[in-house]
């Protein structure tokens, strides 16, 4: 019988065979119940190579979204039938070689810590595969519900000291003990805005939005809810606290943050 799901088969076995065409190579990898640690080691890798072809995804207006303009979403051409909600898509591509590769110095800069990647965010049948963008690699921290002992005194830091590490093991998330600073990295895709209508110089004013929004997009991580208050800290020693967090579990799954940056890279 010819239904919705039969009709979603073919559509993934065509797109798939696109793919071969025109897809350079990308690893899977998933959450399992042996997962611990950092990503990407920390996750199974389910697929080691599989092509897969991108294009911007530009109809927001159709997409099952609470949140507009905080992620670039991928329209994903590939066959995604093995694949789950939060599986993350990692580009394995060789360095550029004309007419057999299109890796470092093509789509990135060599020796750069940022990725190509995605998350699969959306595979609802007879509609486009959509994928969250993904491209560097973070840590997650949250404010100790205590304050810390220093000497012979107890006080709030405002530093990682005082933070507990958002650590995965046994294929959960959970916030481990505060000080121990042993979070795991997590993938994430950032972007950022300037608010219109703001000067981008001159003084600040105390409690207003400052002029510049940072946006982060986190695939599902299984036992982790963001809150306001939640630091992240990417690999370059930049901090962002979450102002608003949002969390999507269906249409368009996963978590669209946004942050205030408080701590610039060490120059």
């Amino acid at each position: 019988m010819v239904n919705y799901a039969r009709i979603q088969h073919h559509i993934d076995h065509g797109k798939g065979i696109a793919a071969k065409k025109l897809g350079p190579p990308f690893a899977a990898y998933r959450i399992v119940s042996s997962s611990r640690g950092d990503f990407p080691d920390g996750w199974t890798q389910i697929t080691p190579s599989f092509p897969l072809f991108r294009r911007r995804y530009t109809s927001e207006a159709k997409a099952e979204l609470g949140l507009k303009n905080v992620v670039l979403w991928y329209d994903i051409v590939a066959n995604m039938e093995p694949y789950v909600l939060g599986d993350i898509f990692i580009q394995i591509d060789p360095p550029y070689v004309p007419g057999v590769s299109y890796g470092d110095g093509a789509t990135q800069l060599p020796g750069s810590e940022e990725f190509n990647g995605m998350a699969l965010a959306a595979h609802a049948p007879v509609n486009k595969a959509i994928g969250g963008r993904l491209d560097r690699l973070v840590r997650i921290y949250r404010p100790a519900t205590s304050p810390v002992t220093v000497g012979n005194s107890t006080s709030w830091k405002s530093t990682l000291v005082n933070d507990q590490p958002l650590v995965l093991a046994n294929g959960s998330y959970g916030f481990g003990q505060a000080g121990t600073d042993n979070a795991s990295l997590v993938p994430a895709g950032v972007s950022s805005i300037h608010r219109r209508g703001e000067t981008v110089f001159g003084p600040g004013v105390p409690a207003i939005v400052k002029p510049f929004l940072w946006f982060f997009y986190i695939p599902p991580l299984p036992g982790y809810l963001p809150l306001e208050g939640d630091a992240i800290v990417d690999q370059n020693g930049a901090r962002y606290v979450v102002d608003h967090p949002y969390e999507q579990q269906t249409g368009m799954v996963g978590y669209q943050l946004i942050c205030d940056r408080k701590v610039g890279q060490p120059g």
